[in-house]
């Protein structure tokens, strides 16, 4: 899982967050994380003109109503990409769990990444290793409605 993490929060700059938005709009074949981090970039279209000119913008702008958006998307990124690998598979049924509730698919990835955000939190901070039993623990509360 730590590996995940290093991966999906350091493994591109602006230059190439910038770079794979105009191959992904130009509709170039991707693949693995980058595509998964293409489709999320395009699934959020209030970030569209943050993506067009990520390469000029300073930090404060790529801030929209509180919420960073390369963070945002590599949040999704990486909750997408524990669901698509089954891994942890308690991640599916937190998230079969929030669907069947009526929980939008979008508003379900939030609750996940609240969740996984919970345990990232102690990695930045204070360079402990990532709880997955705990993560685990708190996604089957989720499937089980707990939370």
């Amino acid at each position: 899982m730590t590996d995940e993490i290093s991966n999906a929060l350091g493994a591109m700059s602006r230059d190439q967050l910038y770079d794979l938005w105009i191959r992904a709009k130009e509709g170039e074949p991707l693949e693995g994380q980058e595509a998964t981090l293409a489709r999320m970039m395009k699934e959020h279209v209030e970030y569209a003109d943050i993506w067009e000119r990520l390469e000029e913008l300073d930090d404060s702008q790529i801030v929209v109503n509180g919420v960073h958006s390369i963070l945002h998307v590599s949040m999704h990124s990486i909750i997408e990409n524990q669901l698509e690998q089954n891994t942890p598979p308690e991640a599916r049924k937190a998230l079969d769990g929030l669907l069947k509730r009526g929980v939008s698919r979008h508003e379900a990835i939030h609750a996940i990444a609240y969740e996984f955000n919970m345990e990232l939190f102690p990695v930045l901070k204070h360079s402990q290793p990532f709880n997955n039993l705990a993560y685990k623990r708190r996604l089957e509360k989720i499937a089980r409605g707990r939370r």
